[in-house]
């Protein structure tokens, strides 16, 4: 896991995102077919999923692929990662300040049971961009990471 690490940080921020761009994005849409084309949307359903459907597009798309992931990125993975680190365990085990945060990201998005899996796993690609590639553009990398999934999850919707 090292190597792949000191490969992804080497790496410039755009090879970066590409790397971890095309393996995310690889991933959602795997998941997406298997929830929602294998499994034909059954899931266990925790909560209403808000309705967008009133907004202009234009005001969904700057919140979903602006807004949300700025804040979302600010809260769920840079303050998580800073608060994790505090601890001198964990410092020491990145993986693991990885893995919560993205159990703590999933977690957030109770909608049901597809979603916390999906979100987790999108969780962990951006906790973990923050994470290895802190100082050197890991903030925005994981904005980015998160506004390509939003954007794909928006693009995959009109399949459903």
């Amino acid at each position: 896991m090292k190597k792949i690490n000191l490969f992804i940080l080497k790496k410039s921020f755009f090879t970066s995102f590409l790397i971890l761009g095309s393996i995310l994005g690889s991933i959602y849409f795997l998941c997406w077919f298997i929830f929602y084309k294998l499994l034909d949307g059954r899931d266990i359903v925790l909560t209403q999923v808000p309705d967008y459907s009133q907004q202009a597009l234009w005001f969904f798309i700057i919140q979903v692929i602006i807004f949300a992931p700025i804040v979302e990125t600010l809260l769920f993975q840079e303050c998580v990662y800073h608060v994790l680190k505090q601890s001198k365990w964990l410092r020491k085990r990145k993986m693991c300040i990885i893995i919560i945060g993205a159990v703590f990201f999933g977690l957030l998005h109770f909608f049901s049971l597809s979603y916390i899996i999906v979100t987790t796993i999108c969780g962990f690609f951006f906790m973990y961009a923050v994470v290895i590639r802190n100082n050197r553009g890991g903030f925005w990398m994981a904005v980015l990471l998160h506004a390509f999934v939003n954007g794909l999850a928006i693009f995959l919707g009109y399949f459903e």
